[in-house]
């Protein structure tokens, strides 16, 4: 039934297509909007895959439609990711679906401890991380931001709509509460001295894991302890939570975070690539060219009054991160989008014989040579060029990715399996990318207001 409740909540937005400089094409736009809020609304759990969700976890949503014959739908299929998990609820409240949108934050609600330590990522169909258990599990700041920031996104919208609304809505101070958690535990991720080159940003979290090569198979070591890195990508994440928690609350100590974090970064540009570096580790920039530090990063220099940055980022996503592939089940058939990175490995610190292993190549393999395109990460793409106002190429963007929405509304994550690295199945996040960046394109409020600079 949570299906039916999209369509009714689309049909206010739907108007906003109208009028004269409407296209042809914004019939299919609402189409595909309304196609991918019903499958994201039926990845909720509760449903055919989890009919009977661990008891605290209903209403988590699935993030991959895994094929029946997959042998790895028994491990997956029911897996809850924290990233997708709050994109989905961003879907829903620009598409005014604030039944669904609470649903998810309810439930994100019910998993953040006092703490604010998220995991990665959550079991629906038993109680896999808890308190109680949780080895082997992974904790990353950029998902952490981003379950703060759709919380707040939502208070942020309700409260455009009614001034009183976090006064007078319970649920809205339990999201709230859930927020401040969160923001709690970056700000104890940020490194405050002032001699090391990460000072400022926020660290990538705890936990990972690593491929060896043992007995002619590859197989996912878990590697326990704090991560050093501090990621580009998250903290673009944690600056856009943070100021927008601060304007929400006016609350300094957030808005200083965000400025520490603003500074942080600034000195991960580079001039010579155009664009953000991936990261930085404790003694060395990590310079690995990555897309979303092109695409979300010209968002953000846009956003904090870099005009010059943001506009020099984009131009050369197209020359650095422009893929291709066959459609797949669609011989013949070419879908164009980007991918992920420039040259980096596939396979991060991974011996010779990994690659090989999958590759049946001795030395690292790099993405360079490998084509594909990446669903969530292209719509990050349109979404940057969108707010630059660069329409046409968004759409252009939009048209080619709506080809990877199958008939029940998913949009595939990746147009084919990199082992360890991506899925070739329906996902969350690029079903969550398209709704956000066809309301963007429909709304110019939702435009701004998303990944924007909040006043």
């Amino acid at each position: 039934m949570r299906g039916f409740r999209v369509i009714y909540a689309l049909v206010g937005a739907a108007l906003a297509f109208s009028g004269p400089s409407a296209m042809a094409d914004e019939s299919a736009y609402r189409e595909a909007k309304t196609r991918a809020l019903e499958w994201l609304a039926s990845q909720m759990v509760p449903n055919e895959t989890v009919p009977d969700p661990q008891p605290g976890r209903a209403h988590l949503i699935l993030s991959y439609r895994v094929p029946e014959s997959d042998p790895a739908r028994a491990f997956l299929a029911g897996r809850s990711m924290t990233y997708e998990i709050a994109l989905a609820e961003i879907a829903f409240t620009l598409a005014l679906d604030y039944e669904n949108a609470s649903y998810i934050l309810n439930a994100l609600s019910r998993l953040t401890p006092k703490d604010g330590v998220l995991w990665f990522g959550y079991n629906t169909h038993n109680d896999w991380p808890s308190r109680d258990d949780s080895s082997g599990a992974l904790e990353r700041a950029g998902a952490s931001a981003w379950a703060g920031y759709a919380a707040v996104f939502y208070l942020r919208q309700r409260k455009a709509e009614d001034p009183a609304f976090l006064e007078n809505d319970r649920e809205a101070r339990t999201y709230l509460r859930m927020a401040r958690s969160i923001a709690t535990r970056l700000q104890a991720l940020m490194v405050t001295d002032e001699d090391d080159l990460r000072y400022g940003l926020v660290t990538g979290g705890k936990n990972s894991y690593g491929l060896r090569y043992s007995s002619n198979a590859v197989n996912e070591a878990f590697l326990e302890g704090e991560i050093g890195w501090a990621s580009s990508e998250h903290n673009i994440d944690a600056y856009f939570f943070f100021h927008d928690l601060g304007i929400l609350t006016n609350d300094e100590s957030y808005l200083a975070a965000a400025e520490l974090i603003k500074k942080g970064l600034f000195r991960l540009w580079s001039s010579k690539e155009a664009q953000f570096f991936q990261g930085v580790k404790p003694k060395r920039i990590d310079k690995v060219l990555a897309l979303d530090c092109a695409s979300w990063g010209s968002m953000f220099a846009l956003s904090v009054n870099k005009p010059a940055w943001a506009s020099e980022a984009i131009k050369g996503i197209d020359k650095k991160y422009r893929s291709f592939d066959a459609m797949p089940g669609k011989e013949g058939s070419r879908v164009e989008g980007y991918k992920p990175y420039e040259d980096a490995p596939v396979f991060e610190d991974a011996s010779d014989a990994v690659y090989d292993f999958y590759f049946k190549k001795k030395g690292r393999v790099t993405w360079k040579e490998l084509n594909g395109v990446w669903g969530e990460g292209s719509l990050g793409v349109a979404l940057a060029f969108l707010k630059q106002g660069n329409d046409a190429k968004a759409r252009e963007i939009l048209d080619e990715v709506i080809t990877l929405q199958d008939p029940s509304g998913g949009v595939l994550y990746f147009t084919r399996a990199v082992p360890h690295v991506f899925v070739d199945y329906p996902s969350v996040a690029s079903t969550a990318w398209l709704a956000i960046v066809l309301s963007a394109v429909e709304d110019p409020r939702a435009n701004a207001g998303f990944m924007g600079s909040a006043r």
